[in-house]
Order: structure tokens, then C-alpha cells, then sequence
């Protein structure tokens, strides 16, 4: 997903947040640091319990304010990382960041809360795949990830939910971020017309 985003006019790939199973945080750097839409992916070791990572990724959020001058982000989240955004957004805590936009692909939400607190600014696009007519992206039932309508519903600007329905190469789970179309749809998301 990085790698479609990082274009000129779109965003640059400038740091990765590396995330230990204890929280502790170690950034890699690539190149000098622009703060016209950075594309700052946050990689988890272990990312298989939102709830704590939600914790986590508002360190990685806190810091990113204090030594960036970061005041804003955008979310893209695959999978279990749609789930942590979502996880991170019902905290009582939030890091001193505005999220603007939040893009969940292939993200299940059973056994979720609604959210607790409004964004009037936050506005979701939530993708989910079907390898033809399964109704699953061969890991996550399209029933499971339909639900974060209802769990939004009234807290957020707007919400859309599209399914992408096509042969396996283009809707699996592991291959939802290389399908061409899915990157279309963010992009035109993340970045629209002014």
C-alpha cells in the first residue's frame, strides 16, 4: 500500500515505526523528513491483540507529535490493522492527533463497541473482499466487517462500505493491498479533488 501512495503529488515514504512486543518503539529512517503527507507505516510484532496495540499506536501517534509537529493523519489499516485504528479511535485518551480519514481493508469488527465519542471531521471508507461469490476474502467473512456501520453510525462525517468482489488474485485476503482497484479507491479517499 506504501509503495501505490508514494508518489510526489501523493505522499512520501520518509519513516516506518517499528512496534516490540512490550510498546517500546524504534523508527527507521528513509531520507530527510517532509511533512507534506508523510506515509509513516506502523508495524507491530505482535498483531494479534488490537485493544493493546491501539495503546501502542498511540505512543507512536504521541511521538510523532512532539517531534514532528504531526497534527493530523490519515489511517490505512489491513486487516487486524483496520481493527487497532478502530480500537485506537474508542480509547479514552487519544494522542493530541486529529484523524481525519480512516481506510480499513479486509478488517473485521465482531465484538466491538460502538465508538464512545464523536469525530464530525472523520470520514471512513471500509473495504472488505470477495473471492467470487464465497462472500469472504478466504480469512474474513464480508458479515464481519459490515458491521462497523452500525458501530459509527451518527459519531462520524460520513461512512461508505464497498465489497470488491472478483477472482482470488484480486480479493484475497493477503492481496487485497496489491489490487490496482483498491488503490484507486484510496487514493481518491485519502486525496480528494479540492
Amino acid at each position: 500500500m506504501v509503495v501505490s501512495l508514494n508518489r510526489p503529488h501523493l505522499g512520501h515514504f520518509t519513516l516506518t515505526a517499528k512496534v516490540a512486543f512490550n510498546g517500546s518503539v524504534t523508527w527507521d529512517s528513509h531520507g530527510t523528513f517532509d511533512p507534506r503527507n508523510p506515509l509513516i507505516p506502523v508495524i507491530f510484532k505482535d498483531n494479534t491483540h488490537p485493544r493493546r496495540q491501539a495503546e501502542q499506536l498511540r505512543t507512536v501517534l504521541t511521538v510523532l507529535h512532539r517531534h514532528y509537529g504531526i497534527d493530523h493523519v490519515n489511517f490505512v489499516g489491513h486487516s487486524s490493522g483496520g481493527t487497532i485504528a478502530y480500537d485506537y479511535l474508542n480509547q479514552s485518551q487519544p494522542a493530541p492527533v486529529t484523524v481525519d480519514r480512516l481506510v480499513c481493508l479486509g478488517a473485521d469488527f465482531p465484538e466491538r463497541t460502538p465508538l464512545r465519542y464523536h469525530y464530525p471531521q472523520l470520514h471512513i471508507l471500509n473495504l472488505a473482499g470477495s473471492i467470487g461469490r464465497l462472500g469472504n476474502d478466504s480469512e474474513v467473512p464480508v458479515n464481519t466487517a459490515t458491521p462497523m456501520k452500525h458501530l459509527v453510525q451518527g459519531k462520524v462525517a460520513s461512512y461508505h462500505f464497498q465489497k470488491l468482489t472478483g477472482p482470488i488474485w484480486n480479493t484475497q485476503h493477503s492481496l487485497l493491498h496489491e489490487n490496482p482497484a483498491v488503490d484507486r479507491l484510496m487514493i481518491h479517499f485519502l486525496y480528494p479533488p479540492i
